[in-house]
């Protein structure tokens, strides 16, 4: 049952001829804004947290939602804590939630999805409380910066004001390092982005985007590798095309007793910790057996397909990157799987081809967008007994959940998972079963 919309105490006012409110956040929404619940409006307010007392500047148009600039923290809610990270104080955006105490953040990822689920798609399964990470930091195995002027650098939040600061309190230990290193370098012009990414034995690889490779780009990577421990191989990226500058093309990863390799221009769980709760938890879902067959949609290099492979008869795995499929094929044989097989193709297309029947479970993991349109059709129009979704936003999943509702599929689990702590992101394992 909702609860009644809690109406904050808010007093309006003008100063120099702008309009200004004091107000409590009373609520977070699924952005990791606080907000001010008022009779006609809601105002969100970036970097607060529910219990904060503000003043807010607010923008001259009269609408049902909108943005207020924090003026003024009045008094701050006993939710509030140090950030303890000088690029969380100079805007960084990587995570919102920093200053937002992390048994709070939980309970409000958890509220954000049940309000989702049940506003949108009026889902009436129970939604479990979300798992939290033991220790939530030093967990992000990838690192994105930018190249500013001549100088790798995060970006704030709402605009291109550089980050300066060398040290992420989210990033692992490994990464730390290497962005100490990056940021104290003039960078060619060539290069305009880098992408690493680490082990938890270590090491680590590199990912340049760059306009052209030439003597500079080739130079900067060999410095790179002298410079940067644990190293061990650099590609750069002009438009489709990826070039190995350095050592070797991937890293390993080992999970579930299987060994992974992880090109260095593929997708890969970002949270090796909670990405073997995800996987324990959706292999559970799943249920599969020696007889059945099973479909993995966006697969990847293959982190769910693999383990699947050792308990189904028969799997297939579909994914439009080449490289990641490439990887997945390889890392079959390298596990001696033989009763998988991976397609690069658009996945509505590939299951267009494909019969009803012939596929009794899936496991759909799509991007932050959700699926298709045509997928959901396909999938439907397939009829498979289970669904496990794996989602990454509690709004796309709304919508394709809605679709499957429809089509006389029911929701029979939901179990959110803190696989992005101090930011309002979190990934869902919801099964579905054919009515």
């Amino acid at each position: 049952m909702q609860k009644k919309r809690t109406h904050s105490h808010k007093k309006a006012f003008i100063r120099n001829n702008k309009p200004f409110e004091d107000g409590q956040i009373v609520a977070m929404n699924e952005y990791g804004d606080g907000e001010i619940h008022g009779y006609h409006k809601v105002i969100k307010i970036v970097r607060t947290v529910v219990g904060d007392q503000v003043r807010v500047e607010l923008p001259s148009e009269e609408k049902r939602f909108v943005y207020g600039k924090l003026v003024k923290l009045l008094k701050p809610s006993d939710k509030r804590v140090n950030p303890d990270c000088t690029a969380f104080d100079e805007g960084c955006g990587g995570c919102q939630w920093l200053h937002f105490d992390y048994s709070e953040q939980l309970h409000w990822k958890t509220r954000i999805l049940r309000d989702i689920l049940m506003q949108r798609c009026h889902l009436q399964t129970r939604i479990n409380d979300i798992i939290p990470m033991e220790n939530p930091s030093a967990y992000r195995n990838k690192l994105s910066l930018r190249n500013i002027k001549g100088h790798f650098s995060n970006m704030q939040d709402f605009d291109d004001t550089v980050i300066k600061t060398k040290h992420c309190k989210a990033e692992t230990i490994p990464n730390q390092q290497a962005r100490q290193f990056l940021m104290t370098l003039s960078v060619p012009r060539e290069i305009l982005q880098v992408h690493v990414r680490s082990t938890e034995k270590g090491e680590l690889g590199m990912h340049l985007f760059v306009f052209c490779i030439n003597t500079n780009v080739r130079d900067f990577a060999d410095k790179m590798i002298k410079g940067i421990k644990g190293l061990v191989g650099i590609i750069a990226q002009v438009k489709d095309h990826c070039e190995l500058l350095a050592g070797k093309d991937y890293l390993e990863y080992i999970g579930s007793n299987l060994i992974y390799k992880i090109p260095l221009n593929g997708f890969f769980q970002t949270n090796y910790v909670q990405a073997r709760q995800l996987l324990d938890i959706t292999l559970k879902q799943l249920a599969c057996g020696r007889n059945d067959t099973v479909l993995d949609l966006y697969c990847g290099c293959g982190f769910f397909t693999l383990p699947i492979a050792t308990k189904a008869g028969r799997v297939l795995g579909i994914e439009n990157n080449v490289s990641s499929v490439k990887t997945a094929s390889d890392n079959a044989l390298l596990n001696k799987l033989n009763n998988v097989q991976f397609q690069t193709s658009d996945v509505a297309c590939a299951l267009k081809k494909l019969k009803p029947g012939d596929w009794q479970l899936v496991l759909l993991d799509p991007p932050r967008i959700g699926c298709e349109e045509k997928v959901l059709q396909e999938l439907i129009r397939l009829s498979p007994r289970r669904i496990v979704y794996v989602s990454c936003s509690p709004s796309a999943l709304a919508r394709d959940l809605k679709k499957f509702l429809a089509a006389s599929y029911v929701v029979c689990y939901c179990q959110p998972i803190d696989m992005f702590p101090h930011t309002v992101h979190m990934e869902t394992v919801v099964t579905l079963e054919k009515k």
